[in-house]
């Protein structure tokens, strides 16, 4: 944005229009004896905007370029920086993410016994109209 200012006038002079149509103007639009509700005016601000910003000027590509830099950022200082060990006597904190990567693993050997209880516990959230519907087709919770 800094290195392209149009860009960020752009989006300002957008930002601006959509604030004067909704709340500044805030009703129904007459026009060459039509009459044009805020729905209407709102669907009407969205294809222009998308216009504007994808087709009519390159602010799209300087909003993604800034999306996809930061996510490397994120990425590249995510493969960097050193992991805490973990805590001396702490059962719970192994594998990569903290103990998560064993229960599943240890679930899959033993039969997920360890997921059996979760999986029961979200069947009870299904409602009966939909179990006996579930029931017929042989499927059970």
């Amino acid at each position: 944005m800094v290195t392209k200012p149009f860009s960020l006038m752009v989006i300002a002079a957008l930002a601006m229009l959509w604030v004067w149509v909704f709340y500044v103007r805030a009703s129904e639009f007459h026009y060459n004896g039509q009459t044009y509700s805020l729905r209407a005016q709102a669907v009407a601000m969205v294809m222009f905007s998308a216009f504007v910003l994808m087709i009519a000027t390159n602010v799209s590509q300087v909003l993604m370029g800034g999306l996809t830099g930061g996510f490397l950022l994120c990425v590249g200082h995510s493969v960097v920086r050193a992991p805490e060990p973990p805590p001396e006597g702490d059962a719970e904190a192994q594998g990569i993410v903290g103990g998560f990567t064993e229960a599943v693993s240890g679930a899959a050997k033993s039969g997920y016994s360890q997921l059996s209880g979760a999986l029961g516990q979200m069947g009870d959230m299904v409602p009966n109209s939909v179990r006996q519907q579930f029931d017929k087709v042989g499927i059970n919770f």
